[in-house]
């Protein structure tokens, strides 16, 4: 009884903690995407895919003035610019912080 007692309080504790944190993978690779986006809409790029994406490693940031979490990414990204594809490579160590509801990607 006791050990049912603790599954039924802890268990929702655990949820609630997983939802604040790290980003997820796909809460990563929209910021990723958005960020390319921003990125090429000056030149007329635009983001046709994204493959093999991964996050990894995440830790917090212990900097005030660079809040987030940076983590390894990989994958690769290809993009359309004006007819001709690129691909380009997400291996790297990035930060992730969230504004507005939303996670944004930035280089460390």
């Amino acid at each position: 009884m006791k050990r049912s007692l603790f599954l039924l309080v802890a268990a929702p504790t655990l949820l609630l903690c997983g939802c604040s944190g790290a980003p997820s993978t796909n809460d990563a690779q929209a910021a990723v995407v958005a960020e390319y986006e921003r990125l090429m809409s000056a030149g007329g790029g635009t983001v046709s895919q994204v493959t093999d994406f991964r996050l990894e490693n995440c830790q917090k940031s212990d900097t005030p003035q660079a809040p987030g979490y940076f983590c390894d990414t990989n994958g690769g990204i290809v993009i359309d610019v004006q007819g001709t594809t690129l691909t380009r490579s997400l291996k790297g160590r990035f930060r992730f912080a969230k504004s507005d509801d939303r996670w944004q990607i930035y280089r460390p």
